[in-house]
């Protein structure tokens, strides 16, 4: 598979290996990868817990308290 890079993409990849952060532009697209794929794994966690925490709510078991009244509140301000 063949990359076309901007300009400025090719010179950050260039940047990173002569400061010697990565062995070469093969390790700054690995590295690149493995944070996409994390970023992807914890934003699939954190809507499992968030779905969790809304379907625990809706359902009444679930408790806020002062605290999340007040964040509940200023989404509501900001969704209207």
């Amino acid at each position: 598979m063949n990359i076309k890079l901007t300009p400025e993409q090719d010179q950050l990849v260039e940047r990173l290996v002569a400061q010697g952060r990565f062995a070469s532009p093969a390790d700054v697209v690995d590295a690149s990868l493995a944070l996409i794929q994390a970023q992807t794994q914890w934003q699939q966690y954190a809507q499992k817990r968030i779905d969790a925490g809304v379907d625990a709510f809706k359902s009444g078991d679930f408790a806020p308290d002062e605290e999340i009244n007040s964040v509940f509140a200023k989404y509501q301000r900001k969704s209207a």
